[in-house]
């Protein structure tokens, strides 16, 4: 199977390259406004459509997106239990997950939206929380498709001059190494080092990736990733 991934768009509908699935990794919307109205509206035509699209001309078979701290709707979306109504809204083959898998051609991908506390933004959970959420990833999944990244996974900001303190999530890597997934895409970390690395936990590779497509400046900077499953 090939893979297709890609993260923190805000807005920016990149080229894709062709692919059996492509994931997203969060933070679709635009940033000038994170209201439930606005986000509603674009995910469901402006989204949507290029998703449609992507489908329909055979650039992708299917596309597999979870939220993330700036898609303030989805959690709005969680809260008034309207989930099960807005997956049936997607065009087929584009499946939303939060906390939950979705099963191609026998490849197993599970999506969690939640990232540490920065900014009070949507998902925000503590650690002793995110442990809980976590630790329902199931062992045995190909794909783990997470907003944050794992901690000292690729996780601290390039800021030129100076690196920052890791900000990945203690509790994720931890039950990244109990599912041993085949690969972890994230982003949340713009300017986070793009580079595959792996985790080797009894005797199993993991491959971690930070697939942002923009930097700080919210500018388009890094390719959509590609692998082979």
């Amino acid at each position: 199977m090939k893979i297709a991934a890609t993260s923190d768009m805000h807005g920016i509908f990149p080229e894709i390259p062709k692919a059996d699935v492509l994931c997203i990794a969060g933070d679709i919307c635009p940033t000038h406004d994170h209201s439930f109205s606005y986000q509603r509206k674009w995910v469901l035509t402006e989204f949507c459509t290029w998703c449609q699209g992507l489908v329909r001309d055979g650039i992708v078979k299917n596309v597999v997106f979870i939220a993330g701290n700036h898609d303030w709707v989805f959690e709005d979306l969680m809260e008034k239990n309207e989930e099960a109504w807005f997956r049936s809204s997607l065009p087929e083959d584009v499946f939303y997950l939060r906390d939950s898998e979705v099963i191609i051609d026998g490849i197993r991908f599970w999506g969690t939206p939640h990232t540490p506390p920065f900014c009070d933004w949507a998902f925000n959970v503590r650690e002793e929380g995110l442990n809980e959420i976590f630790s329902k990833i199931p062992e045995g999944i190909d794909v783990l498709i997470s907003h944050g990244p794992p901690y000292e996974y690729w996780d601290s900001v390039d800021w030129t001059v100076r690196q920052t303190d890791p900000l990945g999530s203690k509790a994720l890597i931890q039950h990244v190494k109990r599912a041993h997934p085949r690969y972890t895409f994230s982003g949340h970390i713009h300017t986070g080092n793009h580079v595959p690395q792996k985790v080797i936990h009894e005797n199993k590779n993991i491959n971690v990736v930070n697939v942002s497509l923009i930097n700080e400046q919210y500018e388009k900077t890094y390719p959509v990733f590609e692998c082979e499953i």
